[in-house]
């Protein structure tokens, strides 16, 4: 840089901070706002034009530095509406109902979207309250943690671009959406990370803490549930997790005749549900993402055997 300003020019940036200490405590402090005054009346000042407040250095500083509270203000508005979203069901406000679900219902429609497909046996897509329907912990996690981010995002958009144009300018802007987009980037793949790890130690029936097993009270349909939770007591949790690690593979097979067989969900660890079908007569076990094993007779037994817990005979 050539200009006679250069070395000065460094030094108010590296004085900056001082500066601005100076000058807010000049004006709390009447004793050196006296000290100015009277040492600034020896000082000739040249003439020349009092300079316009946006091409102020200080002032254009200054007010960049209120610009980015304000927006981060915004942000954090729309990060608390985006994290108490899910309640926009409770609201009877048509206005304050869409607003607060706009975050929720983007959230919902993009997981939905992504989402593993949720169970063979259903034919389609669960749609429901839940976006993963074996693992009901993780949905509702991330439909508090994801609704937020993108209520930060769209609440601190609104900030930027109700802003003057010196402030909000699309390099800014840009690199402000793609922050976003970061870090919603980063919580999809920690969520279905998440899913993933413990889809896995589920299907391979690790850490299983219990069995809800269907019954039928009329003998036609399975029309009641009984659950079999993991007990050093209970015989029947040992038979069923026995009867599991010794099952044999048999491929994969999608299940379009289900009459008579007996529904099944395998309780996994943090919540996670495996679902399902038992054929009671052959001992085959249809699991939900078309895994098919033979299991010993000794497993059937015990699910045909309904007693609630303990043991059974």
């Amino acid at each position: 840089m050539s200009c006679e300003f250069d070395e000065k020019t460094r030094w108010y940036c590296d004085n900056f901070n001082k500066i601005i200490e100076i000058e807010e405590h000049i004006s709390e402090c009447e004793e050196c706002k006296k000290l100015l005054d009277a040492r600034t009346e020896q000082i000739e000042l040249p003439k020349a034009e009092i300079p316009d407040e946006n091409t102020s250095l200080l002032k254009k500083v200054l007010k960049r530095k209120r610009s980015e509270k304000r927006v981060l203000i915004f942000c954090m508005i729309g990060m608390f509406m985006g994290f108490f979203s899910h309640m926009y069901v409770h609201q009877s406000i048509f206005v304050v109902k869409l607003i607060m679900a706009i975050p929720y219902k983007l959230a919902e429609m993009f997981l939905m979207y992504i989402s593993p497909n949720t169970h063979m046996f259903m034919n389609y897509n669960y749609i429901g309250e839940v976006i993963f329907a074996r693992f009901a912990v993780l949905s509702y996690v991330s439909m508090l943690i994801l609704p937020c981010i993108i209520g930060g995002c769209i609440y601190g958009s609104i900030g930027y671009v109700t802003e003057s144009r010196d402030v909000f300018t699309l390099k800014r802007f840009s690199v402000f959406i793609l922050k976003w987009i970061a870090a919603a980037a980063v919580c999809i793949g920690a969520i279905f990370g998440i899913y993933r790890h413990v889809s896995a130690t589920a299907y391979n029936f690790e850490d299983i803490s219990g069995f809800a097993i269907s019954y039928s009270t009329d003998g036609e349909k399975y029309d009641g549930t009984y659950v079999v939770y993991k007990d050093d007591s209970s015989r029947k949790y040992d038979a069923l997790a026995q009867g599991l690690r010794e099952r044999k593979g048999m491929g994969r097979t999608y299940i379009d005749d289900r009459d008579g067989l007996m529904p099944i969900n395998i309780l996994g660890k943090y919540g996670f549900t495996v679902s399902a079908l038992l054929d009671t007569e052959n001992n085959f076990i249809y699991i939900d993402n078309g895994d098919t094993y033979m299991l010993p007779e000794s497993f059937a037994d015990a699910c045909v055997s309904k007693n609630t817990g303990g043991y059974y005979e």
